[in-house]
């Protein structure tokens, strides 16, 4: 199924990231962290990327679409207008705008989601980047939520 998803694993197992995927037929997860590492070793880079390969999905890491440590600081000190801005900066830049047009052309003929830890899409800067494929013809971004039911009281 092509399309254009988010997805954050805080909270999450591995299991409950690769079912939901799965589940919205992503074929490929774009980790958008600006360094691919975690305190959860399951979602550093090379374990994240075997485990979903596991699954049949494709993994690739693009720094060019990372928040900067300038914007999560920004981010974590509650300054939002601040965050945007670097957000902003960093996506006009070559590699940043030829990083979002592949996801804009991709995900046109495959499902595509695109990686963070934050679980809540709104303070995460996936939907920064998904906004600015939109813009320029992706579809409307799906947010995925893996475990959602296992969160709710």
């Amino acid at each position: 199924m092509a399309g254009l998803f988010t997805i954050g694993y805080e909270g999450a197992s591995m299991d409950a990231v690769r079912d939901e995927l799965g589940r919205a037929g992503v074929t490929l997860v774009v980790d958008v962290r600006d360094h691919p590492w975690s305190r959860r070793p399951e979602f550093c880079r090379r374990r994240l990327e075997e485990a979903l390969a596991a699954r049949g999905i494709a993994y690739c890491h693009d720094k060019a679409l990372g928040n900067p440590k300038a914007g999560r600081e920004a981010a974590n000190a509650g300054d939002m207008q601040a965050y945007r801005a670097v957000m902003a900066a960093r996506l006009a830049l070559a590699t940043g705008a030829a990083a979002v047009a592949r996801i804009a052309e991709d995900c046109a003929h495959r499902g595509i989601a695109l990686l963070c830890i934050e679980r809540n899409p709104d303070m995460c800067h996936r939907s920064i980047v998904a906004d600015a494929a939109q813009a320029i013809g992706a579809p409307i971004p799906c947010h995925l939520r893996p475990g959602a039911q296992l969160n709710l009281l």
